[in-house]
């Protein structure tokens, strides 16, 4: 890790926290989005006087109240742009699966749960290894039909079948076993992905499986290009037309 002092000036970006707290970062952990990262994924590390580290999230805050307003505009704009378009796009997507695979949200819901819990629960255990997928992508959970469609669901500069597969490159590039966790590799990336939250799944007491769909149901219009203009208004970027 590069000491803060010496960092060259134009690579120095200061974060405001609030209650009087900063810190400072180098430019370059913003390059982590580009490979594969959430914009609000992105963590910068620093080191106290003690050397302790101190860790702090690049959150929706962050970037929209002292990222965006400062100084390095220009060039965090663009970033900032690309992820708000990837979102809204994301969006659209798992929608449009929504309305032609009932089952889905509910049944995304049971495997993340059943992902947090597979070391402490044999019951979930047992319902991921029956998928017989690398990604526990299957039945009981989803249709084949199903399955084909979520792949092609849009992620960071890639779709999510990309950034699958690229956590187990990730995994042989830095020399790791590359048996995948379902709780620390996988979870978070179907996080995103459906568009759910451990936090408040977590807390949902009579969450059960339901009959996966097998055909899709008939695709039908959701409201995302009027979602699309009004975030066009409301945000620095210009949807796709």
């Amino acid at each position: 890790m590069t000491p803060i002092n010496a960092l060259p000036e134009d690579d120095k970006v200061t974060v405001d926290l609030g209650t009087g707290k900063s810190e400072i970062f180098s430019k370059n952990y913003l390059l982590e989005i580009e490979a594969g990262k959430f914009i609000d994924d992105v963590v910068v590390t620093s080191i106290t006087p003690r050397g302790l580290p101190v860790h702090t999230r690049l959150d929706h805050d962050v970037w929209t109240k002292s990222l965006l307003p400062g100084p390095w505009k220009n060039e965090f704009l663009p970033i900032w742009n690309k992820a708000m378009e990837i979102t809204v796009t994301a969006t659209d997507s798992l929608n449009s699966l929504r309305n032609v695979y009932p089952t889905l949200h509910n049944n995304s819901k049971v495997l993340l749960r059943d992902m947090k819990l597979f070391g402490s629960s044999s019951e979930s255990r047992q319902r991921l290894l029956s998928t017989q997928s690398q990604f526990c992508l299957g039945e009981p959970y989803f249709s084949a039909s199903a399955i084909g469609d979520i792949l092609k669901l849009p992620a960071v500069n890639s779709t999510l079948d990309e950034a699958l597969n690229g956590i187990l490159e990730r995994k042989k590039q830095r020399g790791e076993d590359e048996e995948i966790c379902a709780a620390h590799d996988l979870a978070p990336c179907f996080e995103r992905a459906f568009g759910i939250d451990w936090a408040t799944v977590r807390k949902e007491k009579n969450l059960t499986l339901q009959k996966t769909d097998k055909q899709p149901l008939k695709w039908k219009e959701t409201k995302i290009g009027t979602l699309r203009k009004a975030f066009g208004k409301i945000l620095p970027f210009q949807p796709e037309k």
